[in-house]
């Protein structure tokens, strides 16, 4: 059973531990004397994007998480917009490889199915922080070739992008970010 979503179903507030495990209490007892699994679908906070994925991105308060036995967070890859991370970020007794590095999954808008390619990605490289550190050296990448006398298209090409319009937008970053300013210093 799927219940789409939780917080369109539960009438009290989020943050109200007591009241969120007293209200889960039923689903529980139904998905033993079934022995069916229950999935909700829950929402992140705001800009968790950002963070690593963690138990602690769930809206509201702890009773949510605390009652749940498998907890899982899906999001987007920066970089490849038909992929997703499966992020398993909580479950007794799972091994912690299975808690600290996703799952990729290919989207296939047409059909609304996933499929699996088999990659595991690290959390610490699905956090904000990691892509800026991943952008600057793709950047200075992209730098060293352009020195080298590459156009755009064939640097575009060398560093896996499709378009030589990403390589437009990744110096218009570098120059956003004050990265080109600090290779003129180094100079």
């Amino acid at each position: 059973m799927i219940i789409d979503c939780f917080s369109d179903l539960y009438p009290h507030d989020l943050k109200d531990t007591h009241k969120i495990r007293e209200f889960l209490k039923p689903y529980y007892l139904l998905a033993n004397e079934l022995k069916c699994l229950i999935l909700f679908l829950h929402h992140t906070g705001k800009r968790t994007e950002e963070l690593l994925p963690s138990k602690n991105n769930f809206l509201g308060g702890q009773g949510f998480e605390a009652k749940m036995r498998l907890g899982i967070e899906l999001r987007r890859d920066h970089h490849r917009p038909t992929h997703r991370h499966l992020c398993l970020v909580k479950g007794n007794y799972l091994p912690d490889l299975d808690k600290t590095h996703s799952h990729v999954l290919a989207f296939c808008p047409d059909t609304l199915t996933f499929t699996v390619t088999g990659e595991r990605v690290d959390f610490t490289q699905l956090s904000r922080g990691y892509e800026q550190e991943e952008s600057r050296a793709k950047w200075e990448q992209a730098v060293d070739l352009k020195k080298e006398g590459h156009t755009y298209e064939q640097i575009a090409e060398k560093l896996g992008y499709a378009y030589k319009s990403a390589i437009t937008k990744l110096f218009e970053k570098g120059k956003r970010n004050g990265w080109d300013v600090e290779e003129k210093g180094e100079e």
